[in-house]
């Protein structure tokens, strides 16, 4: 990964305050130069590597919202490696649509008014990437080129079942074979119960979804599954009369209501294509992202019950109703961890380096999130609020008073250890003082090595790794009050 951060810094992309900066200057060349190139430095930069046995490592749902930072921290007190999808490939199929999305004309007329907004988000992006940096260098987190791997149409390009008529689409009208017919009985089953069609309609420029409306004929529609945000646009346009000079035709996206009607036949038609299209969408990525979880031996992490469900009937999954540590993985993300905020990229490198302390504290923190698991219903905000004092601050609070005493200890002993050596010193080669200076040296280097004993039992503790991770934290609090 250390190429793809060596790229970044060639465009000046080296720390986030630099960043904006830096991507005003880009314009639209420039940014699909630099995507291109990225592309191809992270797909001969990444290779996945099946984990240690033991190792707890997870995999997201490339389909559900990207994992946010605060997210991706707080896992990495959990995880042994968590993979993210790289956010920054997305923006060379965002680009590619930026003229050719109806909803991004409609908003945007001037092209380079256009420009603006996705640059805002990139610029946000490249800065989530930079702040991730020393979780990446030390292996924790791990970036895939999910988008490379996996099928996905082209924005702009024109596909077979682009066109539709009252037979159906030209796919079918040329005798090409569904290929969602080859698909299992129970997957098409499920979509036909589960997979819903909405209307959609231009209001100020912008596109509205209506949920609750009936469906009619009409030229964009979203489909998807319910409960889920990623719902996909799509549009039927009208074919023009082909120019006889130039041998080519146009298509006019009708969103007044302004166009020619559209008949019954090829409204259902364009719907079942669209459905169909959707799904297979939706299982290519499933797949993907559950083949890359397998060879990297990682943990399918999804909060969305449809992929759990297609994984299930499609390709025979091993993902029960919940995989063994995914649970506590989801318990995790809705507590609020205390002093944590506050704390760094680096310091969480830096804690995770006591790998028994790491291990111990794991252990401690899946025995407690499997009481928010085996609750057997949904515990309010204060229950878990109990969960995590009792297995993160009493903890911290008995390693904050046992490594305060071992300090004072250590520094009581250090003082007669000094004035013992300057007694002996200072003796003048009296072997009296000398030999009783000795002797109270030689007990004190005993206590010493029994308190060292002592502060690494401590260490040792489920406690003390958070209690690390959190120091720097925890005295800026105190200093603040």
């Amino acid at each position: 990964m250390e190429d793809v951060y060596g790229y970044l810094d060639q465009f000046g992309f080296t720390k986030k305050k630099r960043v904006e900066r830096a991507a005003t200057k880009l314009r639209r060349n420039d940014l699909e130069t630099f995507l291109e190139g990225y592309a191809e430095v992270i797909k001969k930069g990444t290779q996945i590597k099946r984990g240690s046995i033991g190792s707890v490592d997870l995999f997201p749902d490339s389909w559900a919202a990207p994992v946010p930072t605060a997210m991706i921290r707080q896992l990495s007190l959990y995880a042994d490696v968590m993979y993210i999808h790289d956010p920054i490939l997305n923006y060379i199929y965002d680009l590619k649509a930026l003229d050719i999305n109806p909803a991004n004309v409609m908003q945007y007329p001037d092209p380079e008014e256009r420009l603006r907004p996705l640059l805002g988000r990139f610029v946000v992006t490249i800065q989530e990437v930079l702040q991730i940096k020393p979780l990446v260098s030390a292996g924790i987190i791990k970036i895939v080129p999910t988008q490379l791997v996996g099928y996905r149409k082209d924005p702009g390009a024109i596909y077979e079942d682009s066109f539709y008529g009252p037979k159906g689409s030209a796919g079918e009208l040329a005798g090409r074979p569904d290929p969602v017919k080859r698909l299992p009985k129970a997957i098409c089953d499920y979509a036909a119960s589960n997979l819903y069609v909405y209307p959609v309609r231009v209001v100020k420029d912008r596109y509205e979804i209506y949920l609750e409306e009936p469906l009619s004929p009409m030229r964009t529609i979203a489909v998807g599954f319910p409960g889920e945000q990623k719902l996909k646009i799509f549009n039927l346009f009208e074919i023009g009369e082909m120019d006889e000079e130039t041998r080519s035709v146009g298509v006019h996206l009708d969103y007044k209501g302004k166009g020619n009607p559209l008949d019954t036949e090829t409204f259902e038609n364009w719907v079942r294509g669209s459905k169909n299209s959707f799904l297979l969408e939706r299982l290519n990525a499933l797949q993907c992202d559950l083949y890359l979880a397998a060879l990297a031996g990682a943990r399918f992490l999804t909060n969305l019950p449809t992929s759990r469900d297609l994984a299930r009937l499609d390709l025979k999954s091993q993902i029960d109703e919940a995989p063994q540590g995914e649970t506590s993985v989801y318990s995790l993300l809705q507590t609020s961890l205390p002093y944590f905020r506050k704390v760094t990229e680096r310091q969480i490198v830096k804690a995770r380096e006591n790998e028994l302390a790491f291990y111990e504290f794991r252990v401690a923190l899946r025995k407690a999130l499997k009481e928010i698991d085996c609750a057997g219903r949904q515990l309010n905000q204060e229950e878990i609020d109990d969960v995590v004092r009792d297995v993160l601050l009493l903890p911290l609070s008995k390693v904050e008073t046992r490594m305060k005493a071992l300090r004072r200890n250590v520094f009581v002993d250090g003082v007669m250890l000094a004035g013992t050596l300057a007694a002996t010193l200072l003796g003048g080669g009296n072997t009296l003082t000398a030999a009783a200076g000795l002797l109270v040296a030689k007990q004190t280097m005993a206590d010493y090595k029994e308190q060292k004993a002592d502060e690494d039992k401590i260490r040792e503790s489920p406690g003390f790794f958070y209690w690390d991770v959190t120091k720097k934290a925890r005295a800026q609090e105190r200093n603040r009050k």
